[in-house]
């Protein structure tokens, strides 16, 4: 009847009056009264007929007390719908306490989460299908919204202004800081990304979509990375995709994606901070084995099979100082050990240190240390 495409005030009037509904013709409005999908989901069909015996006595609760009011089922999906009279003073807070009524009558009765959606007031029997539809377009918002119990479609008319989004250049920034294991820069990306989502005008279904296609760049990029060998435990208990499908609410997939995305960022971090160690490690062996050598970052690199920038980046990252830097420590380290020993000539322990000029090793050991390679002896012995 009010779902009907038909705008025919007679016919629409001939059906009130088949369904013994008496309503004044003016002032009318649909409100849609939707269940939560997941709390019924698994019910079998006995208990969706007492579920349903439940709801229509909570709904009528609180319609039977109200003038010009009239309650029925849609369909067999558990969704109801109230049609009313409200000329009242105040009439979008009065609609909202009476929706809200029946919602926590529902909820106190049957222990089930309802929201109800408000259409848009009309005012002729002919625009009653005008109301069911905006109430029905208005329930669609639920998704964007997080723990509402009543939704009137003035709140959530489409805007003016729609906020476009440059999906692929959010997506990037969120990759590159899951793959950079920085946690907090992946937060800010994820929920500047999702409240765009939510003042944009896409569709719940657009909005799902969107995130599968993040998930899949971003394991992508894990596997590229060679970052991949916890992902077979991240979908042992549940697919991401079937999961995105089974929350109702935009809050909720975010709040998902977030855990998700952070449980990835946080075993990469591990892992390439594991792999950076080990290569520090393998860098620094190098080093202390040809510390008698002109050993250079590019020796060292094409020992490693990496790059020189690569070499670099990594070291400095994990010991805050280059690799130039820590072969001159390392080398003044051992030279001052060596000077210990009475028996070595400072020539010798140039050489020994990766100096064949001793005069070039005496000036750079100054510069370390402060004195010279001799006077750095004379006061060992002193001591």
């Amino acid at each position: 009847m009010i779902s009907t495409p038909s705008n025919d005030e007679n016919e629409i009037k001939g059906r009130l009056n088949f369904y013994k509904i008496n309503l004044k013709n003016a002032d009318l409005c649909v409100i849609l009264l939707s269940s939560n999908a997941l709390e019924i989901s698994d019910r079998d069909e006995y208990n969706k007929q007492l579920i349903r015996f439940e709801v229509l006595n909570a709904i009528e609760g609180i319609v039977s007390n109200t003038e010009n009011a009239y309650y029925f089922e849609i369909g067999s999906s558990l969704e109801y719908a109230v049609i009313l009279n409200c000329p009242w003073d105040n009439v979008h807070s009065k609609l909202e306490e009476f929706a809200l009524k029946i919602v926590r009558n529902i909820k106190m009765n049957c222990g089930l989460t309802y929201i109800a959606s408000i259409g848009n007031i009309v005012h002729e029997y002919g625009k009653l299908p005008i109301s069911y539809k905006s109430a029905r377009t208005a329930i669609e918002h639920r998704f964007f919204m997080n723990d509402i119990k009543v939704i009137s479609y003035r709140d959530v008319m489409v805007k003016d202004e729609v906020l476009e989004i440059e999906f692929d250049e959010e997506n990037k920034s969120i990759v590159r800081a899951l793959i950079s294991g920085n946690t907090e820069l992946l937060c800010n990306k994820l929920g500047d990304l999702f409240e765009k989502f939510k003042y944009s005008n896409l569709t719940a279904e657009m909005v799902r979509i969107l995130c599968i296609a993040l998930i899949n760049m971003v394991l992508y990029e894990i596997k590229k990375s060679g970052e991949n060998m916890f992902l077979s435990s991240a979908f042992n208990s549940c697919s991401p995709y079937l999961k995105l499908f089974s929350l109702p609410t935009l809050q909720e997939i975010s709040e998902y994606i977030t855990d998700l995305f952070c449980g990835w960022c946080e075993n990469v971090h591990r892992s390439t901070t594991k792999k950076h160690l080990d290569l520090v490690q393998s860098i620094k062996s190098i080093i202390e084995q040809e510390l008698d050598k002109d050993i250079s970052v590019e020796e060292i690199s094409n020992k490693l099979y990496i790059s020189q920038g690569y070499a670099t980046q990594i070291f400095k990252r994990v010991t805050g100082k280059g690799i130039n830097r820590y072969i001159i420590e390392t080398r003044m380290d051992k030279a001052k050990m060596l000077l210990k020993d009475a028996s070595l000539k400072i020539i010798d322990i140039a050489r020994m240190v990766g100096y064949n000029d001793p005069s070039y090793f005496s000036s750079v050991f100054k510069n370390e240390v402060g004195v010279s390679p001799r006077m750095y002896r004379k006061y060992l012995i002193q001591l």
